[in-house]
């Protein structure tokens, strides 16, 4: 199960994050990721050289976009988006974390 956090900034977001790591979640658990700001264009060399980029059969490297913009309905919000995979058990715990550290909006999917 996945649970998505908008935070509207980066204290905000700092904080969910400790909180997350002393409930035992690891950074590989989370995925964060700026809303409302494009990436820099990068020349396709130079992207492939910085990053790993996992890439379906339909997309091409002029493609590209941020995490947050493969989440529908999140187009006019700002902020931080912090997703973290989870058992189905620890939901409500991680939710009452988000909601705890300010978030702005919740999404699980």
């Amino acid at each position: 199960m996945r649970i998505i956090a908008v935070m509207p900034d980066q204290q905000q977001a700092s904080a969910l994050i400790d909180s997350l790591h002393q409930i035992g979640l690891d950074r590989q658990d989370l995925i964060v990721s700026n809303i409302g700001e494009k990436p820099l264009p990068l020349p396709p060399e130079k992207a492939v050289q910085d990053v790993i980029w996992v890439q379906t059969e339909t997309e091409r490297l002029a493609d590209l976009s941020s995490f947050a913009g493969s989440i529908n309905g999140l187009e006019e919000e700002a902020g931080i988006l912090i997703a973290v995979e989870i058992p189905k058990g620890e939901g409500d715990k991680v939710r009452a974390l988000m909601k705890e550290a300010g978030a702005i909006r919740i999404i699980q999917d």
